[in-house]
């Protein structure tokens, strides 16, 4: 028997977590717009779990706000009023200045470079996801 080294760490996930990672990428990417009903019925059937295990994932991404929930309704991918998408950016303002201020502080520069470097390499149509990634 050979011994195999890895320095990859796998970490075992819940149907529910792999059902949340799913529709949270899929939100994220748009692939589900903004106003899309998140019927359990059909995301059960498309996923091939139980109701329960799509309720609990829908549960985890409303508790995280990449999805809402209507009482009588069910859950939703969120639309943003002007309002909400202003204070957004107001948000992300404030935590990209203080990483500014963290990188000149540490004068680490090399993770910075990678990073955009990495953005640099991306093709002109490179999805979201790998944007988010670089």
């Amino acid at each position: 028997m050979v011994a195999v080294r890895s320095t990859h760490v796998v970490e075992p996930v819940s149907t529910v977590d792999a059902v949340a990672r799913v529709l949270r990428t899929q939100i994220l990417e748009g692939t589900l717009p903004a106003g899309t009903q998140l019927r359990e019925a059909e995301l059960s059937k498309s996923f091939g779990v139980s109701r329960q295990t799509v309720r609990s994932a829908l549960q985890a991404l409303v508790h995280e706000g990449i999805a809402r929930h209507e009482a009588n309704r069910g859950a939703f991918v969120p639309e943003f009023s002007g309002e909400e998408i202003v204070e957004m950016f107001r948000l992300r303002e404030i935590l990209e200045a203080e990483a500014v201020r963290q990188i000149v502080a540490t004068g680490d520069l090399a993770g910075t470079r990678a990073a955009l470097q990495a953005l640099r390499e991306l093709p002109p149509d490179a999805d979201w996801g790998a944007v988010r990634d670089a």
